[in-house]
């Protein structure tokens, strides 16, 4: 997984944060995770769609990071076939997710309006 330092000006939240991307493949799940700027990220690799592993990792990373249970997550991924289920999975487990719009041979693919249940 290819590790990128954003700059302060770009990024910035106030408080602790729990940091997560995903690279979500169709048999396998690469995930990252930080704390903050400076800090060295976690790199897991999951099952696709295996929440428990999900669940498991951001424990652990939790307390790699030396942060309590209550402090937020935050993640990104790229919207896809994967997209809209675990947006909705990770708002469910109070985790704060952004949805990236897939891009194909450099536009962007306008995705499907998720539907509220």
């Amino acid at each position: 997984m290819k590790t990128a330092t954003a700059r302060q000006t770009e990024y910035a939240t106030s408080g602790l944060v729990l940091h997560m991307v995903f690279e979500l493949g169709e048999s396998r799940w690469k995930l990252g995770f930080t704390s903050g700027l400076g800090q060295k990220p976690r790199q897991r690799t999951i099952d696709a769609r295996d929440l428990i592993a999900l669940g498991h990792e951001i424990r652990l990373a939790r307390q790699r990071f030396g942060l309590a249970v209550t402090v937020p997550v935050k993640s990104c991924y790229e919207a896809g076939r994967e997209g809209f289920w675990l947006h909705h999975y990770l708002a469910f487990c109070h985790a704060d997710s952004v949805r990236k719009e897939p891009t194909w041979k450099g536009r962007t693919v306008a995705a499907a309006p998720c539907e509220e249940t």
